[in-house]
């Protein structure tokens, strides 16, 4: 009979997390903390992330949680010395969770979605419970992807994270398939000395009888050619300009995406660069790094969010604001599904159109108390499904 105390008898319990990307993406944040705080809070000692880019992942300026590390495998091109690396890991985890989000379909990068579908066949050879947390699939999927998804057979749960990817799925008979919602829904709000600069901020427009909506840009939505993005940054200027001067709304510009090749920041300040110093003064931006958890709860204050990026709705929407979001892929019209709220949801060429723009937020504005109750309403079976990615 060993004498040893209990606890260093018993095993440590450690969850190996694959990663979607590096820092700068705020949504793929968002899900790697949801995850790591649902897993921790569910008995999980240890949170290894692993990635693919240079460390750290969440941010330049701050440590993870004490329950979490990070393992940065080797360059992709590196095969045999990041698959050795892993398999380490793997040896010493009981479970195995990657992150899909919106690249395991090769609408992307076919080789980086190749890769990380191993990394998970690799994963369920020796550890039973293995999955792929709430993702999207394309109907356009790659054909190699197809087969790389069709050789996890029976050994992986897939939680797709949308009616609509679904749908996908269960069209090319892929196996362990169920419908969830994003991971990012677990995502607890917090407010901090950086949010309450906001939050007072926002007070004082209220203070003036204004109404005050959050907005996010990115590049990739505004136009892949000069003429499109002109376009597109001159009518989400119009939008400003109006509804700031014919209907009391002020704006917080929220940047959801910091990567070098894709700055929202950038992007949103060409928006604003030269409106009317009178409009002006009701517009500020959120310009300092915020963790997703802050974000998210700036979200909350909110009337309503106007974004192209979809994890700043499911920030939004998780904590009851109207949130419109622009479709650009079946993941958005599939997140809307999830709270039958289809006027969330605008068209990718109704960026160049600020009537369009301009219309759906007024007529937001004008809802706002009835769906921002249907959203409270539908949110805990949203949760429910997003919980369903870990318990089954």
């Amino acid at each position: 009979m060993s004498w040893l105390p209990l606890k260093q008898r018993q095993r440590v319990r450690k969850a190996l997390l694959i990663a979607p990307a590096g820092w700068g993406s705020v949504g793929d944040e968002a899900m790697i903390r949801a995850c790591a705080q649902y897993l921790h809070a569910d008995g999980v000692d240890q949170v290894l992330i692993i990635s693919a880019t240079a460390p750290p992942i969440l941010a330049p300026d701050e440590e993870y949680p004490a329950y979490c590390e990070e393992l940065h495998l080797p360059d992709w091109g590196t095969l045999e010395a990041a698959f050795k690396q892993y398999r380490e890991q793997l040896r010493e985890s009981s479970e195995v969770y990657c992150l899909g989000a919106d690249v395991l379909d090769g609408r992307y990068d076919v080789r980086s979605s190749r890769l990380r579908l191993a990394l998970v066949l690799d994963a369920a050879k020796v550890c039973p419970k293995t999955t792929i947390l709430g993702f999207s699939l394309h109907p356009a999927i790659e054909p190699d992807c197809v087969q790389a998804f069709r050789a996890l057979g029976e050994r992986v749960d897939l939680c797709l994270r949308d009616p609509v990817s679904f749908e996908v799925a269960r069209g090319l008979g892929l196996s362990r398939i169920r419908q969830t919602a994003d991971v990012a829904f677990l995502l607890e709000p917090e407010e901090t000395a950086r949010t309450a600069k906001i939050e007072s901020w926002i007070r004082g427009e209220r203070d003036m009888g204004r109404r005050v909506i959050g907005l996010n840009v990115s590049k990739h939505l505004l136009g892949k050619d000069d003429d499109s993005r002109r376009t597109a940054i001159a009518a989400h200027r119009e939008v400003i300009e109006k509804l700031c001067l014919d209907d009391g709304v002020s704006f917080v510009l929220i940047a959801h995406d910091r990567r070098p090749t894709q700055p929202d920041l950038q992007s949103l300040l060409e928006v604003v660069d030269g409106i009317s110093p009178e409009v002006r003064e009701h517009v500020t931006s959120i310009g300092e790094y915020l963790r997703a958890t802050e974000i998210k709860f700036i979200c909350g204050l909110l009337d309503t969010i106007l974004t192209h990026r979809l994890h700043l709705a499911i920030a939004g929407l998780g904590m009851g604001t109207p949130s419109i979001a622009v479709s650009y892929q079946g993941k958005v019209a599939g997140l809307y599904d999830l709270f039958g709220w289809s006027d969330g949801m605008l068209e990718a060429e109704d960026c160049r159109s600020p009537e369009a723009l301009v219309e759906r937020v007024q007529r937001v504005l004008g809802q706002r108390a009835e769906i921002s109750a249907l959203l409270q309403t539908r949110l805990p079976r949203v949760k429910e499904m997003a919980t369903a990615n870990f318990t089954g």
